[in-house]
């Protein structure tokens, strides 16, 4: 299996998964050409029994196709090249109206949001048996570039920050937009804890912002300062309730949102900007990923010196 690095957008059941098979070692590795990236991707699953055989390929234009046989219950893959959208369980595809730059994927209602370099957010629906998607409608979330998209089915918010320096959130039922919140510098990437309705944004100035989502407003909780250059990832672990954050700044830093001493971690190892992060409740390891082609994964369990503000 290859591996490129730009977007670790994977579940926690494929990461150890795929740790199982060998593909992720606990050690460096290396891609053979880490300029080819993954704009975003999602994990899906038809009904029926799980399939084998599939194997992942990328092209030019960023777009991952899977080949493998089609039957029912085999692995999929939600993929976003540049102006394609595709669902690999089959060659299945379709073309927004813009260059594409983020999707969310809700397995259980089964749709699909994808974000767009003119701002807007698209909604797809997948049919039961994964063989079409269907539009749904637009959503003029942005004035520039969609980075981040989290949809809540309880609150049915399509939440979503952009290059305009805002974060949005709007009505799914009635396409309106409810809210938006703007920063001194483009929002960088999002996380949402769905039983509080508390966001996180990271932005380019390396700050991290906790926000209060309300219908029609939001209060700022607290900014977290620790990153020496621009946030480029988050990762929200709702159980232990801790905040991953990645940078440019080649470090990762944990922050420990719901204990009482605000314990944060440092994490040293990468040698480029870290893109994405992915944290395994089950085996309490992170996995993170470079621009340098390098992927890390870390024993949580080990015992770190703290980082003192």
């Amino acid at each position: 299996m290859r591996v490129y690095t730009s977007q670790l957008c994977l579940l926690q059941t494929e990461v150890v998964y795929v740790m199982g098979k060998g593909a992720f070692p606990h050690h460096w590795k290396r891609t053979r050409n880490p300029k080819v990236a993954f704009l975003a991707c999602s994990h899906v699953r038809s009904n029926g029994n799980s399939g084998a055989g599939n194997s992942f390929s990328t092209d030019s234009s960023h777009s991952v196709t899977c080949e493998g046989e089609e039957e029912s219950g085999q692995d999929g893959l939600l993929s976003l090249g540049n102006r394609l959208l595709i669902l690999s369980t089959g060659p299945r595809a379709l073309q927004p109206t813009a260059p594409c730059s983020a999707m969310a994927y809700h397995h259980d209602s089964r749709r699909i949001f994808v974000g767009q370099d003119n701002g807007a957010v698209m909604e797809f629906h997948v049919s039961e048996d994964f063989n079409k998607m269907n539009f749904i409608k637009t959503y003029p979330a942005h004035q520039n570039r969609v980075s981040a998209i989290i949809f809540s089915l309880a609150a049915e918010w399509v939440i979503s920050t952009g290059h305009d320096k805002c974060v949005s959130w709007m009505c799914t039922r009635s396409g309106n937009m409810l809210g938006r919140h703007f920063f001194t510098s483009w929002a960088s990437c999002l996380q949402y804890d769905f039983d509080t309705q508390y966001a996180f944004v990271g932005d380019y100035s390396g700050q991290i912002t906790l926000l209060k989502l309300e219908q029609n407003s939001c209060s700022v909780i607290t900014t977290l300062k620790g990153h020496e250059g621009s946030i480029a990832c988050l990762w929200w672990d709702p159980i232990q309730r801790l905040l991953f954050s990645g940078a440019s700044d080649n470090s990762i830093i944990m922050w420990d949102i719901g204990g009482r001493k605000g314990r944060t971690l440092l994490l040293q190892g990468h040698h480029d900007r870290v893109q994405s992060l992915c944290y395994l409740q089950l085996t309490r390891q992170l996995v993170s990923c470079s621009s340098d082609g390098g992927i890390a994964v870390w024993n949580m369990d080990v015992s770190r010196e703290e980082v003192r503000e």
